[in-house]
């Protein structure tokens, strides 16, 4: 199943995480509030690569691109140009 979301860190740290080919999970990146994740499964379309944990509590946005995408096609059939 494809990827349709991404998130907005909005409070909190997260790790992400990886499994190397001997098996071993590791630690390649931290998040925090402003940035995102799951964007580059959504751009290329391939399922997720990586394993993310809450680290401190977080509250994350999520964003359904195909929301998103609903809003954008009827804002434009009715000659809106915000989506939101």
């Amino acid at each position: 199943m494809k990827p349709d979301s991404l998130f907005i860190i909005v409070e909190g740290v997260l790790s992400i995480k990886v499994v190397e080919e001997n098996n071993d999970e590791i630690e390649v990146a931290r998040r925090r509030a402003g940035d995102v994740i799951g964007e580059m499964a959504i751009l290329k379309g391939d399922p997720r690569t990586a394993t993310v944990i809450s680290i401190t509590e977080a509250q994350l946005l999520e964003i359904c691109i195909w929301i998103v995408f609903i809003r954008f096609f009827l804002c434009s059939k009715a000659g809106r140009t915000s989506i939101f």
